[in-house]
């Protein structure tokens, strides 16, 4: 058996687009533009995660070729965890 965790990181969809909402709410930036910008700085990558960037993380973790991998946790953040 296999047990594995992905942990995603700001990734469009509506609860992204709520984290980024609530940012500009709680008075961190001055518009949605201005935190999607900021949060697009952080990573390497430069934008934000795609739910598609989610499913190959799982679709990898899934298949044959991680048959030796378990117990771990997998961020999927552009590397925002380790910055």
């Amino acid at each position: 058996m296999r047990v594995n965790c992905i942990y995603p990181g700001l990734i469009e969809t509506e609860m992204g687009a709520k984290v980024i909402e609530e940012q500009v709410r709680s008075g961190l930036f001055d518009s949605r533009a201005a935190a999607e910008e900021a949060f697009c700085r952080r990573p390497a990558v430069g934008r934000l995660g795609r739910v598609q960037d989610v499913v190959q993380a799982a679709l990898f973790l899934c298949s044959d070729a991680a048959s030796y991998v378990t117990g771990i946790g997998l961020p999927v953040d552009a590397g925002v965890s380790i910055s």
